[in-house]
Order: C-alpha cells, then sequence, then structure tokens
C-alpha cells in the first residue's frame, strides 16, 4: 500500500553542496513512491533525535544509552497514511 502524502524536513546543510544534487531527496522519493505522491516540507537547521553512537557498537555491546542530540546533514521523512 502506498502512502497518501509526505512531509520532508531536510538540514540546510544538504542539496547541492552535500550531495551534489539540490533536489536529490525528491527525487528518490519520486523514483521510490511515484510522481503522483503529494510532498510537503521545508528546509531545517538540524533536528532532534537519538544520536548516532546510541545505535553504533557501543549500544550493540549494551553500554551507553541513547541521547536526544541536535543532528546535522540530515533528512526526516514521515509518510502518512
Amino acid at each position: 500500500m502506498l502512502p497518501m502524502a509526505g512531509l520532508v524536513f531536510s538540514c540546510s546543510g544538504r542539496g547541492g553542496a552535500h550531495n551534489g544534487d539540490p533536489h536529490a531527496e525528491a527525487t528518490a522519493l519520486t523514483q521510490t513512491f511515484g510522481a503522483k505522491l503529494p510532498i510537503a516540507g521545508m528546509i531545517v537547521e538540524g533536528e532532534i533525535g537519538p544520536s548516532a553512537p546510541a545505535y553504533g557498537p557501543e549500544r550493540a555491546a549494551g553500554r551507553g544509552e541513547p541521547v536526544n542530540a541536535r543532528l546535522a546533514f540530515t533528512t526526516v521523512l514521515a509518510l502518512v497514511g
């Protein structure tokens, strides 16, 4: 079942300077879900979420706790429906 819509929040550090294509995320979504998926979103100055080390080797070894951190160079996608 395909989603009805998508919300995209992309760090301002991404885009052309980061991956050579200012529309890379939109292109990937279109290729994955088709051109008819309504997408809305905005450029943001970082996101808040679990820090990467919380899910790396330290976490796998049972050490460390997940902590919220300000992340950069990320894109958050929420699919609706």
